[in-house]
């Protein structure tokens, strides 16, 4: 009888199939959940790039302004640090902030960024592609209006990634 008892404890060592499937199961669901979170994941980290590019360059842009007294065709930057400002925009206005880590901006056609000056948001997003539709009276829904403002104000408006292929436009303003 003993060696019988003996003989089960035997068999009974190890996984069952069903225990191992179970385990196996719950291993999937996590590196499922994983790889769904690490798309959302980067893309928040490139929208934080993109909205720290733009506060240094609205930093830049004040600084310029406040150096020039309000008067945008008298801002210049020193040689050699100036990069050229993209979009609209309203004199000779140039920049003095390095444009790297934003690489990406530059590359996709409907993340770029864009400045003008004596406008203000309007809060609307613009319909169509944002290229188009960034520009003060450009019709369907602008994001630009000129009214109530001066010319030491401006936006700066730029796209950011949303999930799947939405961008989405935001606007800032002085």
């Amino acid at each position: 009888m003993l060696n019988k008892l003996q003989e089960l404890r035997k068999r009974d060592e190890g996984f069952t199939i069903v225990e191992v499937m179970i385990v196996l199961a719950i291993a999937g669901l996590i590196l499922l959940i994983v790889f769904l979170a690490i798309p959302a994941l980067q893309r928040n980290s490139r929208n934080t790039q993109r909205k720290d590019f733009v506060a240094n360059y609205g930093a830049a842009v004040t600084e310029a302004l406040n150096n020039a007294n309000g008067n945008v065709s008298n801002i210049t930057t020193e040689p050699g640090t100036a990069t050229a400002v993209q979009g609209y925009y309203n004199g000779a206005v140039t920049y003095n902030v390095t444009a790297a880590g934003a690489g990406d901006l530059a590359n996709i056609d409907t993340a770029r960024v864009y400045f003008r000056n004596g406008a203000k948001c309007t809060g609307n997003t613009p319909t169509g592609t944002a290229n188009t539709n960034f520009a003060i009276n450009s019709g369907g829904s602008d994001v630009l209006t000129t009214t109530g403002a001066t010319p030491r104000n401006f936006v700066i408006v730029y796209a950011v990634e949303g999930t799947g292929t939405n961008v989405t436009v935001q606007c800032t303003e002085t």
